[in-house]
């Protein structure tokens, strides 16, 4: 299994650190619009982890492109403390996730692996049947040792 610092290291590498443009979550809602409010001219990399476990189970609102910006913060902040709030949220998020048109072959390693990384060590135990159920989502989803 890959280490912290690795992981955290290859995000920026990986994922462009544009700063986003329009709107990140179209709905027409108080969330929406705060989701947007607030990642409009940002990259993730300034993404901080309040606003990331503040809207933890707000990523299905984000629309495709912006999932795709974004969800490097997410797994930014779940690396950095695998026990924050944001993570079971993150992991059903990348269980579900249907479009990875905008994923590269070494983006979607780099999420499973930090979903790896992350699962390992949540504190949940290995035998969980959460963590076993979306460890093996989330390989079928995002590739496997090949992708």
């Amino acid at each position: 299994m890959l280490d912290r610092d690795y992981l955290l290291a290859q995000l920026p590498k990986a994922f462009p650190v544009d700063p986003w443009k329009g709107e990140a979550a179209p709905h027409d809602c108080e969330e929406c619009s705060a989701m947007s409010d607030y990642l409009r001219g940002k990259a993730w990399v300034d993404v901080e982890a309040q606003f990331v476990d503040e809207y933890d189970g707000s990523l299905p609102l984000l629309s495709v492109p912006a999932y795709h910006a974004f969800i490097p913060a997410w797994l930014r902040w779940c690396i950095v403390e695998p026990k924050r709030q944001a993570v079971g949220s993150l992991l059903v998020s990348l269980e579900c996730q249907d479009d990875l048109s905008h994923f590269s072959s070494a983006q979607r390693w780099l999420v499973r692996e930090a979903a790896f990384f992350i699962i390992a060590n949540n504190g949940w135990a290995d035998d969980d049947e959460g963590n076993i159920d979306a460890r093996s989502n989330i390989e079928s989803k995002w590739g496997g040792a090949d992708a």
